[in-house]
């Protein structure tokens, strides 16, 4: 199993980061995660493996979540920093084993 990384970084901060394995089929599992200065209110949108997420959505998306505490606490999630070192495997999210 192969797999390729991609961080993007917006100009407020967000950051997309998503991941794609391949197994003579391409899997495709993006995380959107999302924190505030203090990272005190943080989480993690994940999209299923195989689901096409195109960016406008995830831009469309990343907007909700700013403007929005109720979406913000729909995926509230305690994470660990450095996001890089914590969560660069799939399969760290009990969602994401579970098929």
């Amino acid at each position: 199993m192969s797999r390729r990384k991609g961080t993007a970084m917006g100009s407020d901060g967000t950051r997309i980061w998503h991941d794609v394995w391949t197994e003579n089929t391409v899997l495709m599992a993006e995380r959107l995660f999302f924190w505030d200065d203090t990272k005190s209110v943080c989480g993690v949108v994940l999209f299923p493996a195989g689901k096409d997420v195109h960016f406008s959505r995830l831009r469309t998306l990343i907007k909700k979540l700013v403007s929005d505490p109720e979406l913000r606490n729909q995926y509230r999630r305690e994470l660990r920093f450095p996001l890089e070192r914590h969560y660069s495997d799939y399969g760290v999210f009990p969602e994401e084993t579970s098929r």
